[in-house]
């Protein structure tokens, strides 16, 4: 989708796709999965709030708000997208929930501009951010993050390629069917993501493989560190550029 010019009837048969994939094929379960392990640390009567970066069609904060309903958690939830149509298809997705709030925000601007969260999240994310950028991105959501965060995206092997084509043709328009098998492509092997975690020198993240195909990078903090002060602009952009290219294998087929 990054180099689409997207009709609103192709921006509703992408935005379907996903939540079909975050649905059923492991995306809202994979993150709920980790909530579920954490939310022993949740006192009574709080409000969590949460970031959903890339947050797309807001599939991820709907499953969020529903999850924490049937607990009966407070929440608050903040989608936010870089692509202005996204995030106005993501806005009237969620209007009826007042949990949730969808802006239109680069993620670095963002973190810059001093923004902070219970928890940072990121969904399918990770793939479209160009590798020299991903260790200053991670660095972006830990000081955002005030207990933990959350990268969630695609495995890198050919049984993914295989799975991911398919669905693509069967459930997805021309773009889907495009795009679908070219994310698994750039996505990550455990070496990649344990090198970025490395290079963003955050050792409370941890590499996990899930089903659908999905590998996290995720860790809570110890609750009894206080959260880092936010980069200035300055800082931030600085981290944009601090990595040489060219530190994995990741585009090469299966």
């Amino acid at each position: 989708m990054d180099n689409h010019d997207l009709s609103p009837q192709e921006l509703r048969e992408v935005m379907a796709f996903l939540r079909l994939t975050n649905d059923y094929f492991g995306g809202c379960r994979t993150i709920l999965g980790l909530l579920n392990q954490w939310e022993a640390t949740w006192q009574p009567g709080e409000t969590i709030h949460f970031l959903d970066v890339g947050t797309g069609g807001a599939d991820i904060p709907r499953a969020i708000y529903r999850w924490a309903f049937t607990r009966s958690y407070r929440v608050s939830i903040t989608g936010i997208d870089k692509v202005p149509e996204i995030a106005e298809f993501a806005r009237k997705g969620v209007k009826r929930i007042g949990e949730i709030t969808i802006t239109t925000a680069d993620v670095f601007d963002w973190a810059a501009a001093g923004h902070s969260y219970d928890y940072v999240i990121g969904s399918l994310f990770l793939h479209h951010i160009p590798e020299v950028q991903i260790p200053g991105l991670l660095r972006c959501f830990d000081r955002m993050a005030r207990r933990g965060m959350i990268v969630s995206d695609l495995v890198r092997s050919p049984w993914a390629y295989a799975a991911v084509s398919a669905l693509s043709w069967i459930a997805g328009n021309s773009i889907v069917q495009n795009d679908g098998p070219l994310s698994v492509l750039r996505a990550f092997s455990r070496e990649d993501l344990e090198r970025y975690r490395s290079l963003a020198v955050l050792p409370y993240l941890q590499v996990r493989h899930h089903a659908g195909f999905r590998w996290t990078l995720a860790g809570e903090k110890d609750n009894l560190i206080k959260p880092r002060a936010v980069a200035s602009t300055a800082e931030v952009a600085k981290e944009n550029v601090a990595f040489s290219p060219g530190l994995s294998s990741k585009g090469t087929p299966p």
